[in-house]
């Protein structure tokens, strides 16, 4: 499904490699988040109800949507696999990366 998404928005590579991204993130969230994540939070006692799970989720979603963005703006995969290498690189999390310009 992703991938026709991917195409739908356009032939070139960055469509095909965001409906791909997508279309992942999908399948994973309906294998992983109901059953697997439902026993963990069990196991930890995690309350699903508290705003900090729910604070928690959403900052997941976003960032997992900002790094499938990148795709999908960058010329290729080669080149959004280079832009989230150095954003998230051992020097720490260079936030002006993803806003495409450098904060002195």
């Amino acid at each position: 499904m992703g991938l026709i998404t991917g195409l739908w928005h356009g032939a070139s590579s960055g469509y095909l490699f965001w409906g791909i991204y997508h279309g992942i993130l999908i399948i994973s969230g309906a294998l992983f988040v109901e059953i697997p994540i439902q026993k963990l939070t069990k196991a930890l006692k995690i309350n699903t109800e508290a705003w900090s799970f729910k604070f928690f989720q959403m900052a997941r979603t976003f960032v997992l949507s900002a790094i499938g963005r990148i795709f999908f703006v960058s010329d290729g995969f080669i080149e959004a696999l280079r832009i989230i290498k150095r954003t998230f690189s051992a020097t720490g999390l260079n936030l002006h990366m993803l806003l495409g310009r450098q904060f002195v």
